[in-house]
């Protein structure tokens, strides 16, 4: 698979997480996902080439991409349980990981 394969992925695989993390209407079905969000983190951090710096201590900015969506999904949970009658609470920090992937800023934190 080419980078830009692989970006795209990226991209086009971010996007159908957070349309499931955005349909969950339980903390159940949160947790469903989140294996997949494991697998779609471990792909983003090969692929970033940076799980960690030359000390050995990971980077912060190395897996930002997943970090939103673990994130939204964190804060969807947080609405499902504390505020179920407020439908879309949570919406705001998926629009935040969705816009940010589709920047493309995380890119600028690739090590080659």
């Amino acid at each position: 698979m080419s980078d830009d394969e692989k970006i795209e992925y990226i991209v086009k695989r971010g996007h159908e997480l957070a349309h499931l993390v955005r349909a969950a209407t339980t903390v159940a079905e949160l947790k469903t996902i989140i294996p997949e969000v494991d697998k779609y983190y471990d792909f983003i951090d090969e692929f970033m080439n940076d799980s960690e710096d030359e000390n050995g201590v990971p980077s912060e900015e190395s897996n930002d991409v997943a970090f939103l969506l673990y994130y939204a999904i964190e804060e969807k949970q947080r609405q499902i349980e504390y505020f179920p009658d407020e439908i879309g609470a949570a919406d705001s920090e998926i629009d935040n990981f969705e816009d940010y992937l589709d920047d493309k800023e995380w890119l600028k934190y690739r090590r080659f």
